[in-house]
């Protein structure tokens, strides 16, 4: 009897990770934010990948490959751009609206967190990974890549966050 191989669906994703903009497709081995908070995993692949400097210091104006995997320690977010793909997507439905600080960038949305979650510690140390929708992202300085402003998710890296603010409007 011949076997068949698990067919997991991509998504079209932007990833910032370091000092580096990343654009392709991402295939989650399973439940999107088990994979993405499952330490086993040191790296994640990409597929049709343009990696695009955030500095203009860069010597290179981009970077395009089949496919790379990128440190998970490295990545301040991933960014689903499709709201189809948004809606595969299992998260807890309880929500604040918090202002995200990472080096290059200051992102506005929906933290999707358990109702116990304290305000003062939003972030436990369980997960790396948290879900936030209807996101709009600014940078904080100058960039070089061209970045989607507003995504309906991101999965955003706490190990990369900077600081963080409840949003009062």
């Amino acid at each position: 009897m011949e076997r068949s191989a698990i067919q997991f669906d991509s998504m079209a994703v932007e990833v910032d990770a370091h000092n580096f903009l990343i654009r392709g497709e991402f295939i989650p081995k399973g439940d999107f934010f088990v994979f993405l908070n499952d330490h086993n995993h040191a790296t994640y692949a990409f597929s049709n990948v343009q990696m695009l400097p955030l500095s203009a210091e860069y010597q290179v104006s981009g970077i395009r490959q089949d496919s790379i995997n990128i440190n998970r320690d490295f990545i301040s977010f991933i960014s689903v751009l499709k709201p189809e793909d948004v809606n595969k997507l299992h998260f807890v439905q309880a929500s604040f609206k918090v202002v995200f600080y990472t080096v290059w960038f200051a992102i506005l949305g929906n933290l999707h967190v358990h109702g116990e979650a304290h305000v003062d510690d939003l972030l436990d140390t369980e997960h790396d990974f948290f879900a936030v929708t209807d996101a709009s992202i600014h940078p904080v300085r100058s960039i070089s890549a061209k970045i989607e402003r507003k995504v309906p998710f991101i999965a955003i890296n706490r190990n990369r966050v900077l600081g963080y603010h409840m949003h009062n409007k």
